[in-house]
């Protein structure tokens, strides 16, 4: 506060002030001053120019008030005297001039700083780098490239740098060991292969398997002497033409031989070919012969060659095939048995005790209520706690679990024992059609299938054949098969314009074939090997009890003397072949 003034002590004041570069511009109203000159207040002041300048300010001066509107920052504070009478008014204005050359000059120098101090860094960085990284990488390097004539290093890869690098180089130690070691069991391997391959050889030239390379661009098809000498022939007799095989086929085997190889060429070579059929030998008789080969197709998807071996299987084709599973089926049968006679004791126990379970939980039952009332027990809330603790779902899933064992049980005791009907006389045409009137009514919600959407095609003999057998398990095995292509179907998500069931019938010699043919998923060699296997089921856990097709199989070869094959190729389908002796009375 100015206690006391004159012109020329605020205009040294003001000047002093204005030595100070923020300060752009200082005006004083004097009002005593201005009472002298007849004004409200004599106004006087310095400011700066353009060139920052110490000159008078003019209230005059349109462009300098325009300047002090614009400053950065302005205060105005009053001048009195000791008494407290106003004398007059200061008025500072600042400017960010200076503010900004210092912030610049900071700038300046925090970006010259910054540039240093990252020079160091990134020096820094590239001799950590270069020291930690590079030289452990480029020993790794080093020693990779000094390696054996099949690109292995010959020494370890040496273990140093930060922890990752270390890793690395023992995760590449052992996987060059690894290596190692698989080439020595390769070279063991190759060495084994080509030992088999002699012995292969020789067992070839041993045994009466007969080689045939047929050339499909050419049409030509060079056989071995034993192809000629298993029919008869003597060695060169029969021409090297794919029409002599064509020749020699049963007239009932020649459309089914044809449309194997057809299918098999068609699949462009999946899996392997395999044919039975029968050939007449020189004798007249003919001879079961099975047929097996792979082809070899170009990169377009022709075929090139066909190479393969025929087995003379004439003496022991079926016999031993019936033999061996019908062994198999009396083994287990007996199993069966024994084990049935023992769960259904206490399976009965089970079901029973949950049934008293929850007949004993029952609020319904008077004699509950009254025991219940005796101990102070309140049923109503016990049975909320046990449905919102699920209790009734755990008993509802032990009574499932329950009747699918008993039903496992029921399907083992009807496997392992003969039957006790009398074989009858039947037409094998009508048990079919009653089978397919029982499949049309099955719809199974777990499996999420119905059968009578299913399209049927129908093939039947015109003689209409009957057979000597047991009706009711024939349609036993008939239903068995509609089933197994329905969940098929279903499993394969087929749409159910696309699913179609082909029954077959028709005489071969003295036997009656009943073929059931799907278009649904097929299976691969491996199970197709299995599927008559007791127990064995390709289903999820709880959808099959893996006795279906065996207890099929036993019915067919054990129970009727006929014979239950299959054949399928993954994503064609399959085709269940039932063999029946026909019926003589």
């Amino acid at each position: 506060m100015i206690m006391s003034y004159a012109v020329n002590e605020y205009d040294k004041l003001v000047f002093t002030e204005m030595e100070r570069r923020n300060n752009f511009a200082i005006v004083v109203e004097d009002y005593n001053m201005g009472k002298i000159i007849g004004r409200k207040a004599y106004i006087s002041g310095k400011i700066r120019d353009a060139e920052g300048n110490i000159i008078d300010y003019s209230s005059e001066n349109s462009e300098q008030n325009r300047q002090l509107e614009q400053c950065f920052y302005s205060d105005r504070h009053e001048i009195t005297d000791p008494s407290g009478e106003k004398l007059g008014t200061i008025s500072i204005y600042i400017t960010d001039d200076e503010m900004n050359r210092e912030l610049n000059e900071i700038i300046v120098r925090t970006t010259i700083d910054t540039i240093a101090i990252s020079l160091v860094l990134i020096l820094a960085l590239f001799i950590t780098i270069r020291r930690f990284l590079l030289t452990p990488l480029s020993h790794i390097v080093t020693t990779i490239n000094h390696s054996d004539v099949d690109g292995i290093p010959i020494e370890p890869i040496p273990i140093q740098g930060p922890r990752e690098i270390s890793i690395l180089s023992n995760t590449m130690n052992r996987m060059l060991s690894a290596i190692r070691d698989s080439r020595i069991k390769l070279q063991e391997q190759h060495e084994a292969l080509q030992k088999e391959k002699e012995r292969f050889q020789l067992a070839i030239e041993g045994t009466n398997n007969g080689l045939w390379d047929w050339d499909l661009q050419t049409g030509t098809v060079i056989h071995s002497a034993q192809f000629e000498t298993m029919l008869g022939y003597e060695e060169g007799e029969l021409p090297d033409t794919i029409e002599c095989w064509s020749g020699l086929l049963h007239p009932d085997d020649a459309e089914q031989a044809h449309q194997r190889v057809d299918d098999y060429l068609a699949s462009k070579g999946i899996g392997i070919y395999e044919s039975t059929f029968r050939m007449r030998a020189k004798s007249g008789e003919w001879h079961w012969i099975t047929g097996r080969g792979k082809a070899l197709f170009s990169n377009d998807g022709t075929p090139l060659r066909f190479v393969g071996f025929n087995t003379d299987i004439t003496d022991w084709k079926r016999m031993q095939g019936m033999m061996m599973q019908t062994e198999k089926m009396m083994s287990v049968g007996g199993l069966a048995a024994g084990m049935a006679h023992e769960l259904n004791n206490p399976l009965g126990g089970v079901l029973q005790g949950v049934q008293n379970v929850k007949r004993r939980l029952s609020p319904n039952l008077q004699q509950n209520r009254t025991i219940a009332a005796e101990t102070g027990i309140d049923l109503d809330k016990v049975e909320t706690y046990t449905e919102k603790r699920g209790v009734n779902g755990f008993l509802h899933s032990i009574v499932d679990s329950g009747e699918r064992a008993a039903k496992i049980v029921s399907n083992m005791l009807m496997f392992s024992r003969k039957a006790e009907e009398t074989k009858q006389p039947a037409s094998i045409n009508q048990i079919i059609e009653q089978t397919l009137d029982l499949a049309q009514v099955d719809y199974d919600l777990k499996k999420r299938f119905d059968f009578h959407s299913i399209t049927i095609e129908k093939y039947y003999a015109p003689s209409n054949p009957h057979v000597l057998c047991i009706a009711s398990e024939i349609q036993q095995v008939l239903l068995n098969l509609f089933r197994n292509a329905a969940h098929a179907f279903s499993d394969a998500g087929m749409p159910s314009e696309e699913q179609i069931i082909k029954v077959r019938t028709f005489m071969r010699s003295d036997t009656l074939c009943i073929e059931v043919q799907d278009n649904g998923p097929g299976m691969d060699e491996r199970v197709s090997k299995r599927i008559f296997e007791p127990f064995y089921t390709t289903k999820d856990v709880g959808e099959g009890t893996g006795l279906g097709l065996s207890t099929s199989y036993f019915i067919v070869a054990e129970v009727h003397g006929g014979n239950l094959s299959v054949e399928s190729t993954p994503g064609r389908g399959s085709k269940f072949l039932i063999e029946l002796p026909l019926a003589h009375y």
